[in-house]
């Protein structure tokens, strides 16, 4: 994930035209401007459009599967999987707009305390992300464990089971990266009284940031090497082999035509449902796997310090990967209405009773007016 690749962390030791003015003296200063350039295609139009259809799309999707007719093991997770997406979608997107028509766009600065805003909901759509993955990777092997081992995992994965795995997902999800919502302290340029920062305290609404004191001395290459490996093994190398793995299995069975159920009608109900979930799981593995790749780089330039990327296509790229990521979390809903009649049912009796109570109401009031 590259939601905080894209956070312009300068610091004064950077060449930027930012820094022009800065003197010599000052490359002491341990706070640097917290800067933030949007794309107005892809951060202000296209992300913020796919964003609001799949927050719309995904209410629905939690009224619907909520429903005691198709609430089941299955349905339980692609609950907790349209939360996670939702709101992993909308804290990555929700102030780009926003940056775009009321920041400064010729410096790209930030003002106090939108930078601290603006970094604790970039961490947030990251851990709902990672939620994301592991409800994917989860929902995998699920549909593998039913469809290899029929008999067995109906005793094993049980609507209290599928429960409480999205409430450990969820919270191991928040786990994993909470060190990230402390790594960097936010001031008020106004508000730094230092010697060496006194170029940077000019426009004093401009937000400075630095690394939290906590990771002072050799504590931040610590922590830094912590972030990498874990992105590298737990978010990225784990969850796309589970995911591979089950997409392949579930394919090859479709294929082979190995679900096999007592009658013509649950035959279909059950083809139709693996469809379904391979779909889902393969859609997530082929937009999350550019993000492994370029994360690979990441990580290769952190370990060498070479560039093997320009960091004008790496960001590009990255606005890209996050678009996808966003594209992808709205195909869900339309996978269910295209593969699931019980889904479509539900939805059409929705819209019935909203128009019932609608016309209801509506009555009332005439009624009431009569008098």
């Amino acid at each position: 994930m590259h939601y905080e690749d894209l956070v312009v962390l300068q610091n004064s030791s950077h060449s930027s035209d930012l820094y022009s003015s800065v003197s010599d003296t000052n490359l002491t200063c341990e706070y640097g401007y917290f800067s933030r350039d949007v794309s107005i295609l892809w951060e202000v139009v296209l992300s913020p459009i796919v964003t609001l259809m799949t927050v719309c799309t995904n209410l629905f999707v939690i009224c619907i599967f909520t429903s005691k007719v198709l609430r089941s093991p299955t349905t339980i997770i692609l609950i907790g999987l349209a939360v996670s997406d939702s709101m992993s979608s909308l804290f990555a997107n929700v102030l780009h707009p926003y940056f775009y028509f009321t920041s400064d766009n010729v410096n790209k600065v930030l003002p106090y305390p939108l930078c601290s805003v603006y970094m604790l909901l970039q961490n947030l759509g990251v851990s709902f992300h990672t939620v994301s993955v592991y409800l994917t990777a989860f929902l995998g092997i699920q549909k593998f464990s039913i469809v290899a081992f029929p008999f067995r995992s109906r005793r094993i994965f049980t609507k209290t089971m599928s429960y409480w795995a999205t409430v450990i997902i969820y919270i191991v999800g928040f786990a994993i990266f909470s060190p990230n919502y402390v790594v960097f302290e936010f001031s008020r340029a106004a508000d730094v009284d230092s010697s060496s920062c006194k170029d940077y305290t000019k426009d004093p609404d401009y937000c400075l940031f630095r690394h939290a004191s906590w990771l002072s001395g050799g504590t931040l290459k610590h922590y830094h090497m912590y972030y990498y490996m874990t992105r590298c093994i737990v978010i990225q190398i784990i969850p796309c082999f589970v995911i591979t793995f089950s997409t392949i299995y579930l394919v090859r069975s479709l294929v082979s035509n190995k679900v096999s159920m007592a009658t013509a009608e649950q035959h279909r109900r059950k083809r139709r449902l693996t469809i379904m979930i391979t779909l889902i799981v393969g859609i997530f593995l082929i937009v999350e796997l550019p993000g492994a790749i370029f994360f690979a780089f990441d990580f290769h330039r952190f370990l060498t310090d070479q560039i093997v990327i320009p960091e004008d296509i790496d960001h590009l790229s990255v606005r890209i990967h996050n678009f996808l990521l966003c594209l992808g979390y709205a195909c869900n809903f339309w996978i269910y209405f295209a593969l699931s009649d019980q889904f479509r049912t539900q939805i059409r009796k929705s819209l019935r009773r909203l128009h019932i109570t609608k016309t209801t109401n509506t009555t009332r009031v005439i009624v009431t007016r009569s008098y």
